[in-house]
């Protein structure tokens, strides 16, 4: 009687047991990871243990978008948007990247894949750094980071550009590892001469 007992209540806990092992390990392989190539500063897929992001999946439906959320491999958030596919990065909205603790780093409009509307980039700190308008995936107005390789975060001397109707206009300022201007560089695009003030 006591073996009768023991085999039908075993066998109501392996059903479940088994389920969540199944949902455990297809969790897991859904599951994408990257290192950072130093190449272009982009990001390759690679395994768990020389991971410093990883993408959990299946990404969540919202309507009729899916929400991609990349994270530091330490678990904090990296990113969050929106995008209309599953399977590719086509963001719309405001998409929202942070730095490794927690701080936003930088929040982008999209539409269809392509940067339109208003940017900002923020110092480590919270502050903000530069702030301006996309348009059709390019720099229309505002102030921008100079990107090297596509690189916008914040690592030492940083450099910023004015932009006016996709033109670069007025200058550039540059910054080293703090917020104080080091040199300004008044540049004349029409007349090809830099006038550089020093702080």
């Amino acid at each position: 009687m006591v073996y009768q007992y023991l085999q039908l209540h075993l066998s109501k806990l392996i059903l479940p047991l088994l389920l969540f092992g199944f949902f455990n390990q297809t969790q897991a392989q859904d599951t994408t990871y990257y290192r950072l190539e130093s190449v272009y500063n982009s990001w390759v897929k690679t395994t768990r243990d020389k991971a410093k992001f990883y993408r959990p999946g299946p990404l969540k439906k919202e309507g009729d978008l899916y929400r991609v959320e990349d994270f530091y491999i330490n678990g904090n958030l990296q990113m969050s948007g929106l995008s209309t596919s599953k399977d590719r990065d086509i963001f719309t909205g405001m998409v929202t990247w942070f730095h490794e603790d927690g701080a936003i780093q930088q929040t982008i409009n999209y539409e269809d894949g392509y940067k339109n509307g208003p940017a900002i980039y923020y110092y480590p700190d919270g502050n903000i750094r530069t702030s301006g308008i996309y348009k059709d995936n390019r720099t229309w107005s505002g102030t921008f980071p100079h990107t090297q390789r596509g690189n916008t975060q914040y690592i030492g001397a940083l450099e910023i550009f004015e932009y006016e109707n996709n033109q670069r206009i007025g200058g550039m300022t540059t910054y080293f590892n703090s917020q104080q201007i080091a040199q300004r560089a008044l540049i004349d695009y029409e007349n090809k001469t830099i006038k550089w003030i020093y702080y």
